[in-house]
């Protein structure tokens, strides 16, 4: 909010699900639809993590997957 301007997030899980039952899938059609989707309030709202979250949590899904290859590779 540096500017005034709320920003909300979105689950585009969601959303796809809602545009995958449309006919016709162009651009200007899934724009359409998410417009749609927000003026009727179908859409969800998330939470983003922090940065710090991702930066510490970075470390932990570098080793698992490390550990995942080497389990693999036996």
């Amino acid at each position: 909010m540096a500017h005034g301007l709320r920003i909300i997030c979105r689950d585009a899980r969601h959303a796809n699900g809602v545009l995958k039952m449309m006919p016709n899938k162009t651009y200007r059609h899934d724009a359409r639809g998410m417009a749609q989707i927000v003026r009727t309030g179908w859409d969800k709202a998330v939470q983003i993590k922090s940065q710090k979250a991702y930066v510490t949590s970075a470390p932990l899904w570098a080793r698992s997957s490390a550990v995942g290859c080497s389990r693999k590779s036996a």
